[in-house]
């Protein structure tokens, strides 16, 4: 999120893609996609966030009160960017060791 909190979202740019493909192509590379299933839900809350209870949960004994979450959820604004984080920290791990 911005200083505004606004949700800021990192995408590749075309010309990036344009670069890797042409790159690939011309050294004869193979390119592979993956797609990580529960991505958002991977990433660390930095953190409080406080949600209410979903329908279907609702706690006889404590019917107003709000959940404290311990983990990422879809639907939170913050979880792109957790995700992303998380992401980038393995991906300078992963290349820190290899030098």
């Amino acid at each position: 999120m911005d200083k505004n909190g606004k949700v800021v979202r990192k995408n590749a740019k075309l010309e990036a893609i344009h670069i890797l493909l042409s790159f690939a192509t011309h050294y004869k590379k193979r390119l592979h996609q993956m797609d990580v299933k529960c991505a958002f839900l991977n990433g660390i809350i930095n953190e409080e966030v406080f949600v209410k209870q979903p329908p279907g949960f609702k706690s006889d004994a404590f019917p107003n009160h709000v959940l404290k979450l311990k983990m990422e959820l879809y639907g939170l604004k913050q979880a792109p960017h957790a995700w992303y984080e998380k992401l980038t920290s393995f991906f300078m791990m992963v290349f820190k060791e290899e030098k």
